[in-house]
């Protein structure tokens, strides 16, 4: 296995994991600002970045074409809701759901593929999901909290993980894309709340200002190691990496941020990870059994 490419895909999913430590530096500022900030400043360092790599051609193919315009717009949409649901966990304490959120994101994408192409689900793909939907069914229903934000962060990454896959565009060119489209909405915010005096941004505090301008490396960064290690890895090893992510921010939320795990929760992510210890196993076996048929 080349060592680059999986060093690479282990930063991103740790710069990912440990991403709510820096939204926890914003707690001051309104989640629509910090996702005006994020998109704008996100927005400018990845147009640099698709001008130095040549990926502008790519862009401007899907914006000059009505269809693909539009598929880039869904996309574009499901992502600003998925970033604003994130920062509104992470500002709100809520870092555990959004663990949770992203635990289940794979198994959700299997149901999605049984709702939308009508694939056969397996037994033991089955049992996983069952699991998944009683960790949440028990800490919504015995415990009385349902896991709003992170069942919000599940869906919209899950169906913009099933719009991107449709689209076939490669990570930067399609996050230039979709920033690009809502670049002008996110800097007439700006524009607006700084001539209001609303706004944080330039009013004074230089060391939120900057953490404010970080959003752009902070989203950029984890986004162009992921991208290196998803070309130089097989699928089976960055499907199990993921993982990483949601441990890491769970850790984070426990021993950072001052979260606690109640008892709801830990039979709910007892019964999660169940699910996907059962899913991880099955897709192992599903997967050396293809590997061997095709090396006979």
């Amino acid at each position: 296995m080349n060592r680059g490419p999986f060093v690479c895909a282990l930063l991103a999913y740790l710069l990912w994991g440990f991403m709510p430590l820096y939204f926890a530096l914003l707690k001051e500022v309104s989640p629509g600002e910090i996702l005006a900030h994020r998109v704008a400043w996100s927005g400018i360092l990845l147009a640099v970045l698709s001008g130095i790599t040549g990926r502008w051609h790519e862009v401007l193919r899907w914006l000059k074409s009505p269809r693909l315009a539009l598929a880039a717009i869904v996309s574009t949409l499901l992502i600003a809701a998925n970033w604003l649901l994130y920062i509104l966990a992470t500002t709100r304490g809520e870092v555990l759901q959004a663990s949770l959120g992203y635990y289940i994101t794979p198994l959700f994408s299997v149901l999605l593929g049984l709702v939308v192409f009508n694939e056969k689900l397996r037994f033991a793909q089955w049992v996983a999901l069952g699991f998944a939907g009683a960790g949440v069914l028990v800490q919504g229903v015995l415990f009385g909290k349902m896991p709003w934000l992170g069942l919000g962060l599940m869906l919209s990454f899950g169906l913009y993980g099933f719009a991107r896959k449709k689209m076939g565009i490669d990570s930067i060119a399609g996050l230039t894309l979709e920033t690009t489209l809502i670049c002008p909405v996110a800097l007439g915010f700006l524009l607006f709340w700084y001539w209001e005096g609303t706004g944080i941004f330039l009013s004074g505090n230089f060391q939120q200002d900057l953490w404010l301008l970080l959003a752009a490396p902070v989203t950029a960064a984890p986004l162009l190691f992921f991208g290196v290690g998803a070309r130089g890895l097989p699928l089976s090893l960055m499907g199990f990496l993921q993982y990483l992510s949601p441990t890491v921010q769970m850790i984070v939320a426990i021993v950072f941020l001052g979260e606690t795990l109640t008892m709801g929760g830990v039979a709910s992510f007892a019964l999660i990870w169940t699910g996907l210890l059962v899913f991880v196993i099955e897709a192992w076996h599903t997967n050396a059994r293809v590997q061997a048929k095709t090396s006979e």
